[in-house]
């Protein structure tokens, strides 16, 4: 027994059956793994967290570092997902930096803009080399940066003067020291320090001496005191 069949309904009996078409084209598939774009009606938030974080590179690595003073050269920090493409859609993942070796200067929280983090202001004290950790959601990565000693900045008195008798030379004579911004011992410097004795009363007077360049201090060698004139001598050391 044969049954006729119009044709219309057999074509919307084939459209019901293969349904509607929830696939993605490769142009799509490629703007998701680049981070570069969203699917219609997909927002950029839900695909940041359908592409996860697997690894960190350091695109700009830190250099130029003198002790206390800013890197010339801040590092940049790019977000890959597991194919090493850079994550151009993300700016919202925040990027840390540490280190246990040295006091760790200016901000070290940067939240990354087109997938890359870009530190401006880092710096460190502790002249030597130094590493730095650089972290972001579970994955993480470490940088070396050398620290150079920075020219002077301040005097620091190592040694204070002890045991003074009046036109009698210490017996304990001071010892200043010439360090960077950083607090690094400067040994490079050769600068003139000048020595003022204040006894109190309205009568002073100084003297200068100037420092090695070869230890970064300078102390005095026969520095006296006198209540009467307030002077002093001193020679380098």
């Amino acid at each position: 027994l044969m049954v006729r069949t119009a044709p219309w309904l057999v074509l919307l009996l084939l459209c019901c059956a293969s349904g509607p078409s929830t696939g993605t084209t490769k142009e799509q598939e490629d703007r998701i793994v680049g981070g570069s774009g969203s699917l219609p009606g997909q927002s950029s938030r839900g695909l940041l967290s359908a592409v996860e974080i697997s690894k960190l590179q350091v695109q700009t690595p830190p250099s130029g570092a003198l002790g206390g003073a800013a890197f010339t050269q801040q590092p940049r920090i790019a977000l890959l997902n597991s194919a090493g493409t850079l994550l151009a859609g993300d700016s919202t993942t925040v990027v840390t930096v540490s280190s246990t070796q040295a006091n760790l200067l200016g901000t070290t929280t940067v939240t990354a803009v087109a997938g890359v983090a870009s530190f401006t202001n880092l710096a460190l004290n502790a002249a030597g080399s130094v590493t730095l950790e650089f972290k972001a959601s579970d994955v993480a990565i470490q940088a070396t940066v050398t620290v150079l000693v920075g020219p002077p900045k301040k005097l620091v008195v190592s040694t204070p003067a002890n045991k003074a008798k009046a036109g009698v030379a210490f017996q304990v004579q001071p010892q200043v020291s010439l360090v960077d911004a950083g607090g690094n011992l400067a040994t490079s410097s050769v600068v003139t320090i000048t020595v003022q004795f204040d006894d109190g009363a309205s009568s002073s007077s100084s003297s200068s001496s100037s420092s090695s360049s070869s230890s970064g201090s300078s102390s005095s060698s026969s520095g006296s005191s006198s209540s009467s004139s307030g002077s002093s001598s001193s020679s380098s050391g």
